[in-house]
């Protein structure tokens, strides 16, 4: 076998590894916090649409625009186990996985905003749609992402400060 087959065979095993490193880690969230997965997509009438996803590991990513509406979002920050707990304890606190939803949910009937939510935390799982504000506690989660997402994003260099040219 020649030098260059062996280096090919090598690449072809490494790229088929490194999906499931990755997976392996998104699994693993900090010392003392339940294990968390939230997929919320929000579409506006107005259209402005976003999309998040947090893994357990805290990696969160966010899509917006397009990306939004096709469930496409690309990695912005990793929470820290602090912000992840305040994620838990917000979802225990509201009752999300256990609120109910009544009425037609389709985008169609939406008047100001749709979320779409898949929410897991520790064992409990729980995936619907909710229009407006009927079930508050979905659009301040969402809102929380945000946030999260924006420090992150406002807070990289030369964004957000002073300029120190004459």
């Amino acid at each position: 076998m020649s030098q260059l087959t062996r280096s090919l065979i090598c690449l072809v095993v490494l790229a088929l590894l490194l999906p499931a490193c990755r997976s392996a880690q998104t699994t693993t969230p900090p010392a003392g916090v339940e294990k968390i997965v939230i997929k919320i997509q929000a579409l506006t009438t107005d259209k402005r649409y976003s999309y998040f996803e947090l893994e357990p590991n805290g990696q969160l990513s966010f899509g917006g625009g397009f990306d939004a509406i096709t469930k496409n979002a690309k990695p912005v920050m990793t929470l820290n186990a602090q912000q992840l707990k305040t994620i838990e304890t917000f979802i225990n606190q509201s009752k999300l996985l256990t609120a109910n939803v009544s009425g037609r949910q389709d985008r169609k009937s939406s008047k100001d905003v749709h979320h779409d939510l898949v929410l897991k935390l520790g064992k409990q799982s729980r995936t619907f749609q909710v229009n407006d504000n009927q079930i508050p506690a979905v659009g301040q989660l969402h809102d929380m992402l945000f946030d999260f997402y924006a420090k992150a994003r406002y807070n990289l260099p030369g964004i957000g400060t002073p300029n120190t040219k004459p």
